[in-house]
C-alpha cells in the first residue's frame, strides 16, 4: 500500500475509534479525559501577523497532526463528551477559526477537507450582513461541506461586550451583552439552517467573567487563554491555543497538543534545531 493509502487507512481507523468512544458503538480499552482546541484567524501571507498563519505553516500544522496520530474531532462532539465526563480518543484536537475571514474559505477549507478534518468557524454576523469584503459571505458559508464544517457565534457586532460602557449600569450591560450573544447565535441558525452550540469570546472576556451570560444562552464558551479542556474547567470558558505568526512553529504546536505527556517538551527541545522566528513560544 502507498504511503497516502496508509495515512488514509489510519485516519479512517481513528475516525471509527472516535465514533465508538463518543457514541458508544464499540468498546475501547483507553481514552483521554481532556482535549485541546486550536485557534486560528487568517491563513494568509499578507494579513496582520498578530492574527495570521501562513498557508505553508498551516499545511505543516495539519501534516503534523495527521502524521503523529492525532484525532481531529468536531468541536461540539469533543466538548459535549468531556462536559458529560465521558472519555475522548487519546490525542484529541479540535480546530477553530474566529471571524470567518476569506482565507478560511479559500485556503484553509480545501486543506482540511483533503485530510478529512472537521473544523468550526465562529461568525460575528453584523459585518457579514453588511457585506464587508474582509469577511466571508453568507453564500460562501452556506457552501461549506457540512460533513466537515460547523459554525459558532462570535456575537452580533464583535464589540466590547464584556466592558461596561460609560454610564451603563450592571443590569444594562447584562441586557446588552446577552442580546448580542443570543442575537448572533440566532442569526447564524436562521442564515445557515444549523444549530449553534458555542460562542467564541475575545480577550476582553478576561477582565469580566462572562460564564453566567454564556450559560444563560445555553452555549459553550470558547476563550483565548492557552490550556486543555477537561474535568475542572468551566464549559463556558474553554481554553484555546492561539496560533499566529511567531507563535506558530511546530515546537509551539507540538507543546500545545502534546505538552501534557511527561517529559515531552524537554525531549522535543533536545531534538530541535536552534529556534527561528517561528518557534518563539
Amino acid at each position: 500500500m502507498t504511503p497516502i493509502g496508509l495515512r488514509r487507512r489510519a485516519r479512517a481507523h481513528r475516525a471509527v475509534c472516535a465514533a465508538a468512544m463518543l457514541w458508544g458503538c464499540g468498546s475501547l480499552a483507553h481514552g483521554a479525559d481532556h482535549g485541546v482546541v486550536l485557534l486560528y484567524h487568517h491563513i494568509d501571507d499578507s494579513t496582520p501577523p498578530a492574527t495570521s498563519v501562513t498557508p505553508h505553516q498551516f499545511r505543516a500544522h495539519l501534516d503534523y497532526l495527521d502524521g503523529e496520530g492525532f484525532t481531529v474531532l468536531r468541536l461540539s462532539a469533543m466538548l459535549g463528551a468531556l462536559a458529560r465526563g465521558e472519555p475522548v480518543p487519546d490525542n484529541a484536537v479540535a480546530i477553530t477559526f474566529d471571524d470567518a475571514y476569506p482565507s478560511v474559505y479559500a485556503t484553509a477549507t480545501p486543506e482540511l477537507v483533503a485530510r478529512g478534518m472537521p473544523f468550526t468557524v465562529f461568525i460575528a454576523t453584523n459585518d457579514i450582513d453588511r457585506g464587508h469584503a474582509t469577511y466571508m459571505t453568507w453564500a460562501q458559508l452556506r457552501s461549506l461541506d457540512r460533513t466537515f464544517a460547523d459554525f459558532g457565534a462570535h456575537s452580533l457586532s464583535h464589540g466590547h461586550l464584556l466592558e461596561r460602557r460609560k454610564g451603563e449600569s450592571e443590569v444594562q450591560w447584562r441586557e446588552r451583552a446577552g442580546a448580542e450573544i443570543r442575537g448572533g447565535a440566532s442569526r447564524i441558525e436562521r442564515a445557515l439552517d444549523t444549530e449553534v452550540a458555542s460562542l467564541a469570546l475575545s480577550l476582553l472576556g478576561i477582565r469580566r467573567n462572562p460564564r453566567e451570560l454564556v450559560a444563560a444562552a445555553g452555549l459553550y464558551g470558547l476563550a483565548q487563554q492557552s490550556g486543555a479542556f477537561g474535568a475542572g474547567v468551566s464549559p463556558q470558558q474553554v481554553p484555546r491555543f492561539p496560533m499566529d505568526e511567531g507563535y506558530d512553529g511546530l515546537i509551539r504546536l507540538a507543546t500545545a497538543v502534546r505538552g501534557a505527556a511527561p517529559g515531552f517538551a524537554s525531549r522535543l527541545q533536545g531534538q530541535a534545531r536552534p529556534c527561528a522566528s517561528t518557534c518563539r513560544r
